[in-house]
């Protein structure tokens, strides 16, 4: 039905970026590969080296590995099926596997594996706590941001994907100026805690801006306050980071800041499922409060549900009503990130500074 349809069609847009993303990002990891393999040097160490290689291997917690991965891929899976409303037994079924797995992981890590691949005392420590849920909060409204604001102007302004997607260009550059000047002012100041408040402030400030701006006639001024966005993830990086490395034991930095970067990489596929959710619904409710009454109005429903391009397509009263019913979906996604960006600013608000050596 046009549902389904719609949700695939969203589905699809999504996965484009996605799928574009990764492949853009190839030749960057092989090149960081290489040049690990050149230029890092690894300590040696004695005991390390008169140790067999199975000997090694011994030490690796495989166990634990494991249940962890099953555990995070049910729960990914589950979270974006769920977000296209899939079979409910289906659902159930990974939620099930998701939990036993992650209750076996816990357990292994305790009783059974002598090196645990994540110790779970990490979670019982404030500064892991804080900085996993900040860095995961700030990463899922960012690649919100990146599913929403191409939609949006491929909706409201009949742009292309690669017009649309040049939009994000403001994002990038705030990312990358955010990251730069938290790390400078962290070297002059040895203070983190400043920057990853102001960071759920920027995000905020750029949620709001959107809200009040983006009504379905964007100029080229009010197109760049996704700027203050993508500086909100810059900042948020440079200074969770920092305040990780700096709340942890020296033999702890390792896997804490990995675990970090592994809430980062569950916060993209969470956040960008979560808005695509919230936008789907929204825009199921208002297309058919808009239209419900109209002549053919189920079928033009059905019909934009089924394709976004389809919208370009209108003219008059019809799209203006169909604009309207896309914008009041943005709208309401963009309320749920300012929601959102506040949690990170209580929790940003309730982190304590620690005393670093600049």
């Amino acid at each position: 039905d046009g549902d389904g349809e719609c949700e695939e069609v969203l589905s699809a847009e999504h996965k484009t970026y996605e799928t574009r993303a990764f492949i853009g990002q190839c030749p960057l990891l092989l090149l960081s590969i290489v040049l690990v393999w050149w230029k890092l040097e690894e300590p040696q160490h004695e005991v390390e080296l008169k140790q067999s290689v199975w000997t090694k291997l011994k030490r690796i917690d495989f166990v634990g590995a494991f249940f962890m991965s099953v555990a995070i891929l049910a729960f990914i899976t589950a979270f974006d099926l769920g977000s296209k409303k899939a079979n409910t037994s289906v659902l159930i079924t990974l939620i099930v596997i998701g939990v036993s797995a992650g209750a076996l992981f816990a357990l292994t890590e305790k009783f059974w594996a002598k090196e645990p691949i994540f110790p779970l005392e990490l979670l019982g420590q404030h500064a892991v706590i804080t900085s996993y849920s900040i860095i995961f909060i700030q990463t899922g409204i960012q690649v919100a941001l990146m599913f929403l604001v191409p939609l949006y102007f491929q909706v409201t302004a009949n742009a292309s994907m690669g017009e649309a997607g040049a939009h994000l260009v403001p994002a990038v550059f705030g990312n990358t100026l955010g990251g730069l000047a938290v790390g400078a002012w962290i070297k002059r100041t040895g203070r983190y805690k400043p920057p990853t408040i102001l960071a759920s402030m920027s995000a905020m400030l750029c949620f709001s801006l959107l809200l009040v701006l983006w009504r379905g006639h964007t100029s080229t001024a009010g197109s760049l306050v996704i700027f203050f966005g993508g500086c909100a993830s810059g900042m948020a990086n440079s200074a969770v980071f920092v305040g990780l490395t700096a709340g942890v034991e020296k033999h702890q930095m390792a896997i804490a800041t990995t675990g970090m970067y592994l809430s980062s990489n569950i916060a993209m596929v969470a956040g960008v499922s979560a808005a695509s959710a919230i936008f789907q619904s929204a825009l199921r409710s208002n297309l058919h409060r808009a239209l419900g009454r109209m002549l053919g109005g189920d079928e033009i429903a059905k019909r934009v549900l089924a394709d976004v391009a389809y919208v370009q397509t209108l003219h008059g009263g019809l799209r203006r009503l169909v604009i309207r019913a896309f914008v009041t979906s943005f709208r309401r996604t963009f309320s749920v990130q300012i929601a959102l960006a506040s949690m990170a600013l209580v929790i940003g608000v309730l982190s304590r500074q620690k005393k670093i050596t600049r």
